[in-house]
């Protein structure tokens, strides 16, 4: 099977990432092909001039101080793979004005987002209210918009220290091409309503705009097929 990787600090200076990054879907090293799905603890800590990050639907976790200090990062996306975010992992971000939570994002780790007061718009993709590790994960609860899927807006209202943010504000949530049942995330359950819409047995919310992934003007098979690769390969 196919090997995992993280990736990690490059000496213990840190400040030697600046820039664009992009961290790629796999590497390869003496011949070995590793799945990057880890961002592993201070991977990127103390890089002032990193200005953009692109992570990949692949990675599963952000390490503690991952980001800590990158004063220069103006938003993150978290991807919807990632179920958990480290203590301390963007804090100190101060340049940082968006944040995007990605739907699986289960645990915030303390002072996750600490300092970083630039922050306006703030989104949790999840219909599951996170947990945060105390009130000190954000210290931008004033001047920041929570943006929450619509349907579980009020979960977020009432979740211990979600609540702190003064402006919460229900969105639709809809991750495009493939996202059927429009909650946001590629899934098994998109495929089975996938399925049911060709087979006309389809009930509950129906996307159709998402349906043709093919863009060959049918919702069929095709389509299935294509949705199942996106699932497997954690590709957008």
């Amino acid at each position: 099977g196919e090997q995992t990787a993280s990736v990690t600090y490059k000496d213990t200076d840190y400040n030697t990432y600046s820039g664009a990054i992009s961290v790629p879907k796999a590497v390869t090293h003496e011949g070995v092909n590793y799945r990057v799905t880890g961002i592993s603890f201070d991977a990127f800590k103390d890089c002032p001039d990193l200005t953009k990050v692109t992570l990949t639907k692949r990675i599963t976790s952000i390490g503690f101080n991952a980001f800590e200090n990158c004063t220069g990062l103006e938003e993150i996306r978290i991807p919807d793979g990632v179920t958990s975010i480290g203590a301390n992992a963007f804090r100190g971000c101060t340049g940082l004005t968006e944040a995007v939570i990605g739907s699986r994002v289960a645990q915030i780790g303390s002072q996750a987002f600490n300092g970083c007061d630039a922050l306006t718009s703030v989104t949790s993709r999840s219909v599951t209210t996170p947990t945060l590790a105390g009130a000190d994960c954000f210290t931008c609860y004033e001047g920041a918009t929570l943006y929450v899927p619509i349907a579980v807006e009020d979960d977020y209202r009432n979740a211990q220290h979600w609540q702190d943010f003064y402006e919460i504000v229900g969105i639709e949530i809809n991750a495009g091409p493939g996202d059927v049942n429009g909650d946001g995330t590629l899934d098994v359950s998109d495929v089975t309503v996938l399925i049911g819409r060709i087979l006309g047995t389809a009930t509950g919310s129906f996307y159709e705009e998402n349906a043709d992934i093919v863009e060959d003007g049918n919702v069929d098979v095709a389509d299935v097929t294509q949705l199942i690769q996106m699932i497997l390969t954690g590709d957008d």
